[in-house]
């Protein structure tokens, strides 16, 4: 068992990324995750309990708030309290970059940057503030 959790950690964690990085580039607080994207993403068919539980613990590694909705269709991770009413956007999975997508390079190097100490353990997932954004 011990084997599966830590493989299913570091798919958690994988898709955590990705989420900080979709919400680093919009200037989300946070994201709404599909139960579809989740399975395509993790190639799974369904999700037992267990397994939402232990995606819930991962993503609280870089999303402090989460809801879940239940019967399971999805995520909503956020970095500020749902109270507070944050921006959250839905995630996207991406195919390929697109003719009109462009990137600032200074934005594109300090994401490099963080994500590069993140993935050390060098800094926290908390240490870079949520956007002040309504």
């Amino acid at each position: 068992m011990t084997h599966l959790r830590e493989g299913a950690r570091r798919e958690h964690r994988a898709i955590s990324l990705l989420c900080v990085i979709q919400c680093w580039c919009h200037g989300w607080d946070g994201i709404r995750i599909t139960r579809e994207q989740l399975e395509r993403l993790l190639g799974l068919s369904y999700f037992r309990d267990t397994r939402i539980e232990w995606m819930e613990e991962d993503f609280s590694e870089m999303f402090q708030y989460q809801r879940t909705v239940y019967p399971f269709s999805g995520l909503e991770l956020s970095r500020r309290a749902f109270e507070e009413r944050p921006l959250i956007g839905e995630f996207e999975i991406w195919e390929h970059l697109g003719q009109n997508h462009t990137v600032d390079l200074s934005d594109e190097l300090l994401l490099t940057s963080y994500l590069s100490l993140l993935a050390q353990g060098r800094i926290s997932p908390r240490s870079v503030p949520p956007s002040g954004k309504e």
